[in-house]
Protein backbone atom coordinates (compact mmCIF):
# COMPACT_ATOMS: atom_id res chain seq x y z
CA UNK A 1 0.00 0.00 0.00
CA UNK A 2 2.78 2.44 0.85
CA UNK A 3 4.50 1.85 -2.49
CA UNK A 4 1.27 2.67 -4.36
CA UNK A 5 0.85 5.83 -2.31
CA UNK A 6 4.46 6.85 -3.01
CA UNK A 7 3.81 6.46 -6.76
CA UNK A 8 0.81 8.80 -6.55
CA UNK A 9 2.69 11.36 -4.45
CA UNK A 10 5.64 11.31 -6.88
CA UNK A 11 3.59 12.16 -9.97
CA UNK A 12 5.16 15.14 -11.73
CA UNK A 13 2.48 17.00 -13.69
CA UNK A 14 3.54 19.95 -15.84
CA UNK A 15 0.28 21.86 -15.34
CA UNK A 16 0.27 21.54 -11.54
CA UNK A 17 3.72 21.48 -9.94
CA UNK A 18 2.23 20.54 -6.54
CA UNK A 19 0.82 17.03 -6.47
CA UNK A 20 -1.77 18.10 -3.88
CA UNK A 21 -3.17 20.70 -6.31
CA UNK A 22 -3.15 18.17 -9.15
CA UNK A 23 -5.01 15.50 -7.14
CA UNK A 24 -7.44 18.08 -5.69
CA UNK A 25 -8.22 19.46 -9.15
CA UNK A 26 -8.67 15.93 -10.50
CA UNK A 27 -11.09 14.97 -7.71
CA UNK A 28 -13.22 18.08 -8.09
CA UNK A 29 -13.25 17.69 -11.88
CA UNK A 30 -14.46 14.09 -11.46
CA UNK A 31 -17.13 15.30 -9.00
CA UNK A 32 -18.25 18.12 -11.30
CA UNK A 33 -18.63 15.61 -14.15
CA UNK A 34 -20.70 13.35 -11.86
CA UNK A 35 -18.15 10.52 -12.02
CA UNK A 36 -17.59 10.28 -8.24
CA UNK A 37 -19.52 11.29 -5.13
CA UNK A 38 -18.56 14.55 -3.43
CA UNK A 39 -15.04 13.97 -2.02
CA UNK A 40 -15.15 16.90 0.42
CA UNK A 41 -14.14 16.22 4.00
CA UNK A 42 -17.48 17.53 5.29
CA UNK A 43 -19.49 15.05 3.20
CA UNK A 44 -17.19 12.09 3.90
CA UNK A 45 -17.20 12.67 7.66
CA UNK A 46 -20.97 13.11 7.66
CA UNK A 47 -21.36 9.79 5.80
CA UNK A 48 -19.05 8.02 8.25
CA UNK A 49 -20.90 9.20 11.35
CA UNK A 50 -24.50 9.18 10.06
CA UNK A 51 -26.36 5.97 10.86
CA UNK A 52 -27.24 3.93 7.78
CA UNK A 53 -24.95 5.75 5.34
CA UNK A 54 -21.80 4.20 3.93
CA UNK A 55 -18.90 6.08 2.40
CA UNK A 56 -17.48 5.68 -1.10
CA UNK A 57 -14.10 7.23 -1.87
CA UNK A 58 -12.31 7.43 -5.23
CA UNK A 59 -9.68 4.82 -6.07
CA UNK A 60 -6.94 6.38 -8.15
CA UNK A 61 -4.23 4.72 -10.20
CA UNK A 62 -0.99 6.08 -11.64
CA UNK A 63 -1.13 5.94 -15.45
CA UNK A 64 2.43 7.15 -16.00
CA UNK A 65 4.85 9.44 -14.18
CA UNK A 66 2.74 12.47 -15.13
CA UNK A 67 -0.89 11.47 -14.63
CA UNK A 68 -3.37 9.77 -12.34
CA UNK A 69 -6.75 8.31 -13.37
CA UNK A 70 -9.92 7.10 -11.69
CA UNK A 71 -9.89 3.34 -11.17
CA UNK A 72 -13.22 3.10 -9.33
CA UNK A 73 -14.53 3.56 -5.80
CA UNK A 74 -13.53 2.07 -2.47
CA UNK A 75 -16.60 1.22 -0.39
CA UNK A 76 -16.53 1.69 3.37
CA UNK A 77 -18.60 0.61 6.35
CA UNK A 78 -17.78 3.35 8.85
CA UNK A 79 -13.94 3.45 8.81
CA UNK A 80 -13.30 -0.01 7.31
CA UNK A 81 -12.90 -0.59 3.57
CA UNK A 82 -15.29 -3.39 2.65
CA UNK A 83 -15.02 -3.54 -1.13
CA UNK A 84 -14.21 -1.93 -4.46
CA UNK A 85 -16.15 -1.19 -7.62
CA UNK A 86 -14.76 -0.25 -11.04
CA UNK A 87 -15.48 2.97 -12.95
CA UNK A 88 -18.48 1.49 -14.85
CA UNK A 89 -20.08 0.29 -11.63
CA UNK A 90 -19.39 3.72 -10.11
CA UNK A 91 -21.59 5.37 -12.73
CA UNK A 92 -24.38 2.90 -11.99
CA UNK A 93 -24.07 3.57 -8.27
CA UNK A 94 -24.29 7.32 -8.81
CA UNK A 95 -27.32 6.93 -11.09
CA UNK A 96 -29.09 5.00 -8.33
CA UNK A 97 -28.31 7.78 -5.84
CA UNK A 98 -31.45 9.95 -5.67
CA UNK A 99 -29.44 13.16 -5.35
CA UNK A 100 -27.46 12.50 -8.54
CA UNK A 101 -29.95 10.67 -10.77
CA UNK A 102 -31.65 13.86 -11.99
CA UNK A 103 -28.42 15.45 -13.22
CA UNK A 104 -26.21 12.55 -14.31
CA UNK A 105 -25.79 11.71 -17.98
CA UNK A 106 -24.47 8.64 -19.72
Amino acid sequence: MREKLKKVLNVKNVESPLVSDYIGDLLYSLKDNMLIPDPSLEVVMSDIFDEGLDTALPLLTVVDDESVALKGLALFDQDQMTGKIDADQTLRLLLMDKKKSKTSTI
